[in-house]
């Protein structure tokens, strides 16, 4: 009976442990605001928050890359005053949107790294959520170092395609001009092969 009632004290008390320290978490993380649209606050679930910001910049990215695709001559110029207008579609204008973006999201993980879950996660034992716990600070770990690569190489990516793609533009247009001229010339080949292979009379200096 007395190692059944010192058993039951300490899952007790490992409960009032835990439960205090949840209870922490939320009041510590209640009296943080933060202003990033990735916060708990519009996110409840964390992988809301992730999926959010990754498709928040891919809008983005495509954004410009139509306005490259569609412009004649896109204007991929530094702007020296550094004011970005609608129609600059250079790479700093571009970093000028998605890295406050990123700066937000980073504030946003910190803010869902308060909690110990998610709003619509239900626990029922130390166990799960331990195990929670620490599954949730490996992703926000990881996110922070990946987004942060994937952005870098984006960025990197978009420099080369707005760097290139006006080459590709004149590099078709002299494909399509080339095409064009080999169909003249086998129309013309086509007209003279009509003409008469022998001409009578070609050294005569008598006009008949």
């Amino acid at each position: 009976m007395r190692i059944k009632i010192l058993k039951n004290w300490r899952i007790s008390l490992a409960f009032i442990i835990m439960a205090i320290f949840i209870n922490w978490q939320i009041i510590s993380a209640a009296t943080q605001t933060t202003d990033s649209r990735y916060s708990r606050e519009h996110y409840g679930n964390l992988q809301d928050a992730i999926i959010a910001f990754h498709s928040d910049v891919n809008g983005i990215f495509n954004v410009y890359i139509e306005k490259i695709v569609t412009s004649d001559k896109p204007d991929i110029s530094y702007p020296t005053d550094g004011v970005c207008t609608d129609a600059n579609v250079s790479t700093y204008c571009l970093s000028a949107k998605v890295v406050p973006l990123f700066i937000e999201y980073l504030e946003g993980l910190d803010d869902h790294a308060q909690y110990v879950t998610d709003a619509s996660d239900a626990t029922s034992g130390i166990t799960e959520i331990t195990d929670m716990v620490q599954a949730r600070s490996r992703i926000i770990s990881a996110e922070k170092s990946t987004s942060l690569e994937v952005l870098d190489f984006a960025l990197s990516a978009y420099n080369e395609f707005q760097i290139m793609y006006p080459i590709h533009k004149e590099y078709k247009k002299l494909i399509e001009d080339l095409e064009n001229y080999n169909e003249e010339l086998g129309d013309w080949r086509t007209e003279i092969s009509e003409w008469p292979s022998d001409f009578i009379d070609v050294s005569t200096t008598d006009c008949k």
